[in-house]
């Protein structure tokens, strides 16, 4: 009787290192499969999107509306279309949306005694709808939108945040601190139609976008 109990008792030991040693080798295999597929990924070609912000101006009037001269570089070595495409505002704490918005024929703008015409055709939500190439470079416009927002809240220095996403989903923020304007325009934007001309008259930077 203690024989077959004894038998019993190996028999049941023999089992259970068995189940033991197939969960390591399945434990084992799952951990090399996991690496695996990490090195890959990190292999892979991926873009690398920086935006910069070289003019913001708030406009007035109701609804708030701003205005993006932006330069968007691809450091990475895929290529990559911009999406997802919005502004943030924090003003006392609190978050405000920007949507982007549908550029007017043409914006004109004054700053240092000159005339600034910019143009709907360079909106970056279309410009940038095509891939960046790695290294590549792309220049245009943003206007956003801030429904739910009073003009006289953006009329002092707030934080404005551009968000933005590539074509494998990668999410970026790119922030300024800014008043009802920040940065001079640039005449060398590569890409960007710029007419300039003198200040015929007095006018205000801030004056809504010329249709």
């Amino acid at each position: 009787m203690s024989v077959v109990i004894e038998e019993a008792i190996h028999r049941s030991f023999d089992v259970l290192r068995q189940k033991r040693q197939r969960i390591w080798f399945f434990g084992g295999c799952t951990v090399l499969f996991l690496f695996m597929i990490g090195t890959i990924m990190e292999g892979r070609p991926r873009a690398k999107l920086k935006a910069e912000i070289g003019y913001w101006v708030i406009f007035s009037g109701e609804p708030t509306r701003a205005l993006g001269v932006v330069s968007i570089v691809n450091g990475g070595s895929a290529p990559s279309v911009v999406t997802g495409v919005s502004a943030s505002a924090v003003v006392d704490g609190r978050t405000y949306i920007g949507l982007s918005s549908t550029l007017p024929e043409k914006v004109t703008l004054t700053a240092d005694n000159i005339n600034i015409t910019y143009y709907g055709k360079d909106s970056l939500v279309v410009k940038a709808s095509n891939p960046i190439p790695p290294g590549g470079e792309v220049n245009g416009l943003f206007l956003f939108t801030f429904q739910d927002a009073a003009n006289n809240l953006f009329q002092r220095p707030n934080k404005y945040t551009l968000h933005y996403h590539d074509a494998y989903g990668v999410e970026y923020e790119s922030s300024i601190e800014a008043g009802t304007t920040i940065g001079v325009p640039k005449i060398d934007y590569p890409g960007l139609q710029q007419d300039i001309s003198p200040k015929q008259r007095a006018q205000s930077q801030d004056a809504t976008p010329a249709k």
